[in-house]
């Protein structure tokens, strides 16, 4: 440009323009991100619940428990 003889200059940005364009990039960054970090932290905090932990209740159902019902003692023999 300068072997064509083109003039050109800059000014400085201003200090509020330069807070302007900062605050719109966080604001454009981080209003998508908020709600994907909240699910997250939902899923990472239900999966460490003790509901999650608890052994499930391991009963053995025995022959005296289902007495007269003849189609269940036939298929707890199977």
């Amino acid at each position: 440009m300068r072997e064509k003889g083109v003039t050109f200059s800059s000014a400085p940005q201003s200090a509020l323009m330069s807070m302007r364009s900062t605050l719109i990039t966080v604001i454009t960054l981080w209003i998508p991100l908020i709600p994907l970090m909240w699910l997250l932290y939902r899923q990472l905090s239900a999966a460490n619940s003790p509901a999650k932990k608890r052994k499930p209740n391991s009963e053995t159902v025995g022959f005296e428990d289902v007495q007269g019902v003849d189609s269940a003692k036939v298929e707890l023999m199977e």
